[in-house]
């Protein structure tokens, strides 16, 4: 983190509060964001990713990745409601091998099973998907 950041903040990027936070919300968004805000320093969503997706933005990004995806779909949600910005989600190696495990023993539909959660992310909002699976499911989707 720069000082120059640090210095646009306020005070370091990771204590951001939720005046600073605002600041990069999107006019329209406002309402929806101070919620996010009010709740994020209630403890909701843990850990202040809200408040580091801000940082983020401050420095100059222009779209967000959360990962990992499946656990944060809630969070993909938050961050593209209240930032309005591209918003990806990496479905991560341990998502690509819990799913092939359960293919190889024969407890899912491989080409079901990894449609439905490529499908989780775009119904939590996601612009697009980082996955293992791009190129098999792409062959799916032009059948």
């Amino acid at each position: 983190v720069t000082p120059a950041v640090e210095q646009m903040l306020g005070r370091h990027p990771l204590d951001v509060t939720g005046a600073h936070l605002l600041e990069h919300v999107h006019e329209h968004d406002r309402e929806n964001a101070e919620a996010l805000v009010r709740s994020s320093s209630e403890g909701w969503p843990t850990r202040g990713e809200l408040r580091l997706v801000a940082r983020d933005l401050a420095e100059g990004a222009d779209m967000v990745m959360v990962k990992p995806g499946m656990p944060y779909l809630d969070i993909c949600r938050r961050v593209k409601d209240a930032f309005g910005v591209p918003t990806f989600a990496y479905q991560v190696s341990g998502e690509y091998a819990m799913l092939s495990a359960a293919f190889e023993k024969g407890w899912l539909d491989r080409d079901r099973a990894m449609l439905e959660s490529l499908t989780a992310f775009k119904r939590a909002g996601a612009s697009g998907i980082l996955t293992y699976f791009a190129v098999e499911a792409a062959k799916l989707l032009k059948r």
